[in-house]
């Protein structure tokens, strides 16, 4: 076994992380590669090699301070992980593989990105998560990060829906038009780009036709900040995508089934939009249903990620290194610190070419709905 300085060492040793997968759920799966170069002639000494998973909300906003706007900060670490990989070992030059399957803890809140601006204040909120592999030599270490993509976890419709979801049933009447209006559907949990059904029933009574029947889809922003100094606001509304259906003609009852394509011209990013319940930052959604603006029905629903939720699996032990004892006087190297440094350098706005936020106002007394 050889030791070299820590410049020298850095030329000899190679560490990499590989993901399995795009996105998570319920448990990250990928490899630690490390490749001992073949300039080194000599084996490496590996304390340990130890897998980190970090998550962190960060919500910034601004505030009016002394007639300035000033920049806030509030942070919630949504995930803190620490596993060893392999123990203490010599490495002579080659490559070598890691495999990792690790069970992610349930209730994560699902990655997010929004940057808007509300009353002239500029906001962002962002859901990160981080996985990070660090080689502990005896006079230096290797660490490499790679951003991770988390769905927040829910089964699969098909084979649960009728145990998650719930049906929804909304009315409402405008009397002095002579509108009653009905709507309802057989869940309230929808995929993302799914083309929901809705089963509407209107009795209108009046003299006038009713020319359009409107659609809007909104996402609805709550983010939690002190008190909410400055005038932040509790909640922002934004519209996401709409569509406009055919009228109903004077002393008539019209029904029929109303299929909306949840964000179809959104780009095929895989972050949006989706419910997300996170302890700074949460997400809900509403369908809005609109007859010429005489009557309107709120219906919330939420929007998820597709996913096959399988058996989870056992965790796996540490991979033992060759000519390996385990260490058991390993200390915690935690870098949960440098989430922030990562995160600057790495992140990369995944919306900047994407125009479908318009924030609104949600309006009072737009009607009502009940989960059965």
């Amino acid at each position: 076994m050889c030791e070299y300085s820590e410049d020298r060492l850095q030329e000899m040793i190679d560490v990499k992380i590989k993901l399995n997968r795009e996105w998570f759920s319920d448990n990250i799966e990928g490899d630690i590669l490390v490749e001992i170069k073949p300039t080194c002639k000599a084996k490496i000494r590996v304390k340990d090699i130890t897998l980190f998973l970090q998550g962190l909300e960060k919500l910034e906003y601004q505030v009016e301070e002394n007639r300035k706007l000033v920049w806030k900060t509030e942070e919630n670490k949504a995930l803190q992980q620490e596993i060893s990989i392999a123990g203490d070992g010599n490495l002579p030059k080659g490559s070598y593989v890691y495999s990792f399957s690790e069970r992610l803890p349930n209730g994560l809140p699902g990655s997010f990105f929004e940057e808007t601006t509300h009353l002239g204040k500029q906001i962002k909120a962002r859901i990160s998560y981080f996985a990070s592999c660090v080689v502990e030599l005896l006079i230096n270490r290797e660490k490499e990060s790679q951003f991770v993509t988390i769905h927040q976890q829910f089964e699969v419709f098909e084979k649960v829906g009728d145990k998650i979801a719930k049906n929804l049933f909304a009315s409402r009447i405008n009397q002095s038009c002579g509108l009653l209006w009905k709507i309802s559907s057989q869940k309230d949990i929808f995929c993302r780009k799914e083309a929901c059904r809705f089963y509407s029933e209107i009795v209108n009574e009046g003299q006038m036709s009713v020319s359009n029947i409107d659609v809007k889809l909104f996402q609805v922003l709550y983010l939690k900040t002190p008190n909410n100094i400055g005038g932040t606001p509790d909640r922002i509304m934004m519209e996401i995508c709409k569509k406009n259906y055919t009228g109903v003609l004077a002393r008539c009852k019209d029904m029929r089934n109303i299929t909306f394509v949840l964000s179809p011209t959104l780009p095929n990013y895989f972050l949006y939009p989706q419910t997300t319940n996170g302890t700074l930052i949460r997400t809900e959604f509403i369908l809005r249903f609109s007859l010429d603006n005489l009557v309107d029905i709120n219906v919330p629903i939420q929007i998820v990620f597709k996913q096959d939720i399988h058996v989870r699996p056992q965790n796996r032990g540490s991979v033992i290194l060759s000519d390996n004892v385990k260490s058991n006087n390993r200390k915690s190297k935690s870098f949960y610190g440098e989430i922030e440094d990562y995160e600057t350098d790495h992140f990369k706005n995944p919306k900047e070419d994407d125009h479908y936020h318009e924030v609104v106002s949600l309006e009072k007394k737009t009607g009502c709905c009940t989960l059965l």
